[in-house]
């Protein structure tokens, strides 16, 4: 891979409006689109196959990857991969390909060969990542510094070891005027005890489509703090426009990570941002997918998907998932509530509000 230049700039349109017997149109701004990367790749031929047929045959065969590893006509729509640069190190980008130039040849009698790779971010900017501060009670105030140069919505978790009435978020503008955001007050919501209690005290906390993975923290093996049940980390995740799934290595398999090196349920995980609070009665709504194939080698347990509830703490409270059984059954559902689910009672340290067949459902 050669030297890879950022562009300064997005896409930039101007918008103007010519008026009769105006001397020059009047300017009505600039919208900004995409940011397009352009990735050089180079190809030198072995300097034992400098002149052999084997060194052709090898380019030719460097050409097929290259083609299998971006190329997927079956890939779902909208889907977006992160981008990373060593030369900007902190910076996560999200492009999808829009091309694949046809390979040049570099030196004649040889088969050296380059191209270029051109990627397109739909939203242009870079992300930073996610910054941690603590604040020692409730007195105190924690200032936040901006870093970057791009205007974003900026997403603000809040995690609270005790309980509060109120949280707020004050922009400092530098004028007399400052923007803040406060959440709560004086009333106390689950008993209504400013006497001005609404039949609906349902709130919506989280809404996440699952088209992006920019609220998600990766997990890894060496890093995880979720309580996993006969799961080994490994592997990575991509989004789509409407999921989350696994993403694909450059021969076109699903990256759950390197096979005949685990002894149980193996596959990438993601830890989703926090809740701005902890509600004492609350409410989940999920969906997963989960896809079973004829024929003899797939009749056995393949693959299973999880969803995994924490309390303030991270320690997990619940699990939500469908997994493949042996010999070729229906895979099995399953809700539980509690903990040590793999050791533990059913009644004693967790409840199952259901644990059947899929196809029960």
């Amino acid at each position: 891979m050669g030297k890879v230049l950022l562009p300064v700039t997005p896409a930039i349109t101007e918008s103007s409006q010519v008026i009769p017997a105006r001397y020059g149109p009047v300017y009505q701004g600039s919208s900004y689109g995409a940011l397009t990367i352009n990735v050089p790749v180079y190809y030198l031929t072995p300097y034992s196959q400098l002149y052999s047929v084997a060194g052709g045959q090898l380019a030719e065969q460097k050409i097929r990857e290259l083609s299998a590893a971006f190329i997927d006509p079956q890939e779902e729509r909208g889907t977006e991969y992160p981008l990373t640069f060593d030369d900007l190190p902190g910076y996560t980008f999200y492009a999808h390909i829009t091309q694949i130039s046809d390979p040049e040849p570099l030196n004649d009698g040889v088969s050296d060969w380059s191209s270029t790779i051109t990627f397109v971010c739909s939203d242009p900017r870079g992300f930073l990542e996610q910054q941690d501060w603590d604040v020692a009670d409730a007195s105190t105030t924690a200032v936040l510094p901006v870093k970057g140069n791009t205007p974003v919505g900026a997403i603000i978790v809040a995690t609270f070891n005790k309980d509060v009435k109120t949280f707020t978020v004050l922009k400092d503008t530098g004028e007399q005027s400052t923007e803040f955001i406060q959440l709560g007050g004086d009333a106390d919501v689950d008993s209504g005890s400013d006497g001005t209690s609404s039949d609906d005290k349902t709130r919506m906390l989280v809404h996440d489509p699952c088209n992006t993975l920019s609220t998600w923290t990766k997990i890894t093996e060496n890093a995880n703090p979720v309580s996993t049940i006969n799961l080994d980390i490994d592997g990575a995740m991509a989004s789509t426009d409407a999921s989350l799934r696994v993403a694909k290595n450059s021969d076109g398999t699903y990256n759950f990570g390197k096979a005949n090196t685990h002894e149980q349920w193996y596959g990438p995980g993601e830890l989703h941002q926090a809740l701005p609070y902890s509600p004492k009665n609350w409410k989940l709504s999920v969906r997963l997918h989960h896809s079973k194939y004829s024929g003899a080698h797939n009749y056995r347990a393949m693959a299973k998907v999880e969803v995994y509830i924490l309390d303030t703490k991270q320690r997990t409270c619940g699990r939500i998932g469908i997994k493949d059984v042996k010999g070729g059954g229906y895979p099995q559902a399953y809700v539980q509530i509690g903990s040590n689910f793999a050791n533990g009672t059913e009644g004693k340290d967790f409840k199952n509000l259901y644990y059947g067949s899929a196809m029960s459902l």
